[in-house]
C-alpha cells in the first residue's frame, strides 16, 4: 500500500505541473494527490486500517507533526457497497483530516445522500471537499442537491468506468455545466471533465466545452 501512496503522489504532482497555468482552484491549499481508500467499510475492515496506517504514513512523510494540521491528500471512495461508511469511516476521516474525499459508484440515490451530508457535516471543522464522479446529468443534479463540492463529468470514453448507460464528454460536458447554470445558479459547485482527454486537442476541446 506505500507504493501505491507514492505512485499517486507522484502521478498528480506531473499532473499538478501540467495544468498549473489555469490555476485550478477547489478551495483546498496544497492538494499533494489522491490515495486509493477501497470499498470494504465493514467494522474491523482491513482496507480502513490500512488506509488509517497510509494516512499517518503519508503526514510523518510530509513532516506535518500537529495533528489538527488537514493532511493536503485526497481519497478514493467506491461506495457500491456503502454499508457502514458514515459509523466506520468518517471517524477515521476526522482523526486525519485529509483535505478531499472522491466518491463513485453508489448502488443507489439514498447511499450519496446520506454519506455526503455526514461528510460535510463532519468535515466543516477542517474545510473537508467532497468530489463526486457522475456520468450523467440526473446524477449530476443529485449530487449537487446532496452536497458535493466538485463534480467529476465523465463519460462513457473513459475507458469503459462509467455507467451501462451515458454520454460521450462532447455532449455530458456542456449538459452539466448548462444544468448547474439554469437550475443551481447559487452554487459554487466546480466541474472536472473526464473521459476521452488523451492528448493537447482533448484538452483544447474540454476547455472550450467548458
Amino acid at each position: 500500500m506505500q507504493n501505491s501512496l507514492l505512485r499517486s503522489h507522484e502521478l498528480v504532482a506531473l499532473v499538478v505541473q501540467y495544468f498549473d497555468p489555469f490555476h485550478f482552484d477547489f478551495g483546498i491549499n496544497n492538494l499533494t494527490g489522491y490515495i486509493g481508500g477501497g470499498f470494504d467499510f465493514s467494522d474491523g475492515s482491513s482496507q480502513i486500517k490500512a488506509l488509517s496506517s497510509e494516512l499517518s504514513l503519508a503526514r510523518s512523510l510530509l513532516k506535518l507533526p500537529n495533528q489538527q494540521t488537514p493532511l493536503p491528500l485526497g481519497i478514493g471512495f467506491i461506495t457500491s457497497r456503502p454499508t457502514n461508511f458514515v459509523g466506520g469511516v468518517i471517524p477515521m476521516l476526522s482523526e486525519h483530516r485529509p483535505a478531499a474525499v472522491w466518491l463513485f459508484a453508489p448502488p443507489n440515490r439514498a447511499c450519496h445522500a446520506e454519506i455526503i451530508p455526514a461528510l460535510k457535516s463532519a468535515g466543516r471543522a477542517w474545510g473537508l471537499k467532497v468530489f463526486v464522479q457522475i456520468g450523467s446529468v440526473k446524477a449530476a443534479r443529485e449530487a449537487v442537491q446532496d452536497g458535493a463540492d466538485v463534480l467529476v463529468v465523465q463519460s462513457t470514453d473513459a475507458g469503459g468506468h462509467q455507467w451501462a448507460q451515458g454520454a460521450s464528454l462532447m455532449s455530458l460536458l456542456p449538459e452539466v455545466k448548462d444544468t448547474l447554470a439554469h437550475e443551481f445558479k447559487d452554487s459554487h459547485v466546480q466541474v472536472i471533465a473526464a473521459g476521452g482527454i488523451v492528448d493537447g486537442r482533448g484538452v483544447a476541446a474540454a476547455l472550450c466545452l467548458g
